[in-house]
């Protein structure tokens, strides 16, 4: 009796499980429709974001093609270019602030607030990897928003 009663929870909560992870799948499907259908409002297109071009941008980031193989998933975006200096002609600082994101662009949501300089991105885009001037303690976040970014770049300039 006490073994049936256990298979009974357990396979409860195992079902409870499977809908908890479903419910969250077709949130994050209907987040990344959302952010989808906005692309074409955005006020400024992804290929200028090197720029410093002020404004918002909504980008589609599609999953990584080799022949008919998809790998990864596909993510839609959303940052916003502005300078943080904004009365200060003369010290401009201009930044990319992550808003949010939706597949593979997840992390934008993640890191909703965070900022990364345009000039450490800039930085990335020729180099391939961060400059020393970014502190420790945002290092990796900085590089996975660059990544993110530059990739979204490269796949939208074709």
């Amino acid at each position: 009796v006490l073994v049936a009663s256990l298979r009974g929870l357990i396979k409860r909560y195992v079902s409870f499980k499977e809908n908890q992870k479903e419910t969250e799948l077709k949130k994050e499907g209907e987040k990344f429709e959302a952010i989808k259908a906005q692309i074409g409002t955005s006020e400024c297109d992804i290929r200028d974001i090197l720029d410093s071009k002020p404004g918002k941008y909504i980008f589609f980031l599609p999953a990584k093609m080799e022949g008919e193989k998809k790998f990864g998933r596909d993510g839609a975006g959303i940052v916003r270019v502005k300078n943080l200096n904004e009365g200060n002609i003369k010290k401009e600082f201009w930044v990319v602030e992550a808003i949010d994101g939706a597949g593979s662009l997840r992390c934008l949501e993640d890191n909703n607030g965070h900022w990364v300089f345009l000039g450490v991105l800039r930085y990335y885009a020729k180099n391939r990897y961060l400059p020393n001037s970014v502190p420790e303690e945002r290092r990796e976040t900085t590089l996975l928003l660059c990544r993110k970014l530059y990739a979204a770049y490269c796949a939208n300039r074709k």
